[in-house]
């Protein structure tokens, strides 16, 4: 450095670790010599040198993948936070690009997903080992969506007494009309297709045989797919996994002895198989999955990508909060004040809707397609719809406003239909020696009261309204999907469909999760597919008495009795409501 005639130095040297850096600088000038010191500690995290020990990442799933316990005040005023899945695969990501990391254990006592999500968690363990990382699961305890979720790992490990509920696949219905008609109580419904099982929940005794044709259908794919999954990952013979499926519950012992897994370990001794597997000592470290301060080392902002998420039963309005944890409800209001105000800002280039509802209120499902319509028609954003574990009926309606939709292959989807309810407790007032006494303007002002039957002509109306909401709904999809309204119907009529049917049938467009959704908008929005972008993701978290008291009433039920009650109520709706729902309570173990 020149000042004058004087001429100075100075030589620097930086030592950074990721929150942690030193730096040394000596300046020579002409007056003499002098050091000069800095030290810095901070939350942002700078790029840090690379440790030569070979390091193992832990992360414990059921943990990743739980949302974290609420304050007290959460109770009464909500939150919001992303989605530990998201977060998850995020950091598995990194885990991948991470030179240092050369194997990743992956520790489960259970995983709060359903079959599609766990898809995504999959394909982020089987990108970990493209990428050349090695991969260790470890299983606690589990079942088959564990398992399969273990599949993807190098070794599998579990505890040597662990439960090992590797057995297959089971759907089960539940039926009330017996129950209703003890009470006192008549159910009517009125809806198009035979597959709209939905309200047999409150008309039947038992399944259709149309519903079990669906579940059966359901059944053999995700089971068939499995057990390929299984024969090709441990290169056992599909007869073969079949009979151990049959076996029920498998001991540890056993499952080694089968080939299912490979071998019994504590946790104290997961480092030690890394290191036998990587054929070299190891350093293992528990890694969390918050996402970590980044130096920003570029000029201006990112773009951006908004994803709006459809999580739960479709309702009008805002979407209050079940304290009993049984049912998320998705408010309409609050998700198209979201979507519209992506659509009107310049700085967003794509939104990716995310839908994880089985449908609800078909006004409200009709509210949430308009304004994607509208994003993309009249604001020209893309917009890319991502199916979870369900986006069926009202969450099909609403994926039919996108450019393209995704699904995974366990995703159940379709349901593309209608019903309307009415309920006649005459009886049942009678019984408890109750009397309820309308006075009427009007014929059918009190139509929806369950203090009387209908008329014919009431029953008629009702019908008329469910075809006319039905044949809207074949034309949205009609159009969306590039097909004719004879087409749609044909695949319609209620039914359900996995994602990988989907696909045959024209209902989607590609298989993948969100990480491929969010690949397609940024093609479509003209980015380059490594560029950095900022996501505008957060949810609002219900929160349920679980969060404080642990088992509420509702566990207390036989047979998990008592949060399918809560599920049968929010499938009605309030009266007089439409509703694009699901033909069957439907739950796969």
């Amino acid at each position: 450095m020149l000042s004058g005639s004087q001429v100075s130095g100075l030589f620097g040297l930086q030592f950074d670790l990721g929150h942690l850096g030193v730096t040394y600088a000596p300046t020579f000038a002409p007056g003499g010599a002098y050091d000069a010191w800095s030290l810095r500690a901070s939350t942002e995290r700078w790029p840090s040198v690379r440790l030569p020990v070979p390091l193992a990442a832990e992360i414990d799933l059921k943990k990743a993948l739980s949302h974290p316990p609420p304050g007290p005040l959460t109770l009464f005023f909500g939150t919001s936070a992303r989605d530990p899945l998201v977060e998850t695969v995020e950091t598995l990501g990194r885990l991948a690009r991470d030179p240092s990391t050369k194997a990743v254990i992956l520790r489960s006592g259970g995983l709060p997903l359903g079959l599609a999500r766990a898809e995504e968690l999959r394909a982020a363990i089987e990108n970990l080992k493209v990428s050349g990382k090695s991969v260790i699961f470890y299983l606690e305890s589990g079942g088959d969506l564990e398992y399969s979720v273990a599949l993807a790992a190098d070794r599998i490990y579990t505890a040597p007494q662990a439960v090992l509920l590797v057995n297959g696949f089971a759907a089960t219905a539940l039926f009330a009309a017996a129950g209703l008609d003890k009470l006192g109580v008549k159910a009517e419904f009125f809806r198009v297709g035979a597959y709209k099982n939905a309200p047999d929940l409150f008309t039947r005794t038992g399944m259709s045989r149309e519903q079990r044709e669906v579940e059966s259908s359901l059944l053999d794919d995700l089971y068939g797919r499995y057990v390929k999954r299984i024969s090709n990952a441990r290169h056992l013979d599909e007869g073969k996994v079949k009979s151990l499926l049959d076996e029920g519950i498998l001991q540890p012992g056993e499952a080694v002895k089968a080939g299912l897994i490979d071998g019994l370990a504590y946790p104290d001794q997961l480092e030690e198989e890394a290191g036998k597997l990587l054929g070299t000592k190891v350093s293992l470290w528990k890694v969390g999955t918050g996402v970590p301060a980044q130096r920003q080392v570029r000029w201006g902002s990112l773009p951006r990508i908004a994803v709006v998420r459809v999580v739960g039963n479709i309702a009008r309005g805002e979407g209050e909060r079940d304290p009993f944890g049984a049912v998320r409800v998705a408010g309409s209001d609050a998700i198209v004040r979201r979507i519209r105000r992506a659509a009107d800002d310049p700085s967003v280039s794509a939104i990716v809707v995310r839908i994880d509802s089985p449908g609800g209120d078909g006004t409200a499902s009709d509210l949430i397609w308009r304004e994607l319509v509208r994003a993309r028609k009249e604001k020209r954003k893309p917009v890319i719809a991502s199916m979870g574990d369900v986006a069926a009926s009202g969450g099909y309606y609403v994926a039919a406003g996108a450019d393209a939709i995704f699904a995974e292959p366990a995703t159940i989807t379709g349901s593309i239909g209608v019903f309307i309810g009415h309920f006649d407790a005459e009886g049942l007032l009678g019984k408890l020696g109750l009397n309820l006494e309308t006075v009427k303007r009007g014929a059918s002002a009190d139509l929806f009261t369950p203090n009387r039957p209908l008329s014919e002509g009431e029953r008629k109306t009702l019908q008329t309204w469910v075809d006319g909401f039905y044949e809207e709904f074949l034309l949205r999809v009609a159009e969306a999907r590039g097909l004719s309204r004879e087409q749609v119907d044909r695949i319609a009529r209620g039914r359900v469909w996995t994602g990988y049917q989907a696909l045959e049938h024209r209902l989607i467009d590609r298989l993948g999760g969100l990480t491929d959704a969010l690949a397609e908008a940024k093609r479509r929005a003209g980015l380059d597919p490594d560029e950095e972008v900022e996501l505008d993701d957060e949810q609002s978290v219900d929160v349920d008495l679980t969060d404080f008291a642990g088992a509420t009433a509702l566990d207390l039920a036989p047979m998990g009795m008592g949060p399918r009650a809560i599920r049968a109520l929010r499938l009605l709706g309030e009266p007089g409501t439409l509703r694009a729902a699901m033909p069957f309570d439907l739950e796969v173990q």
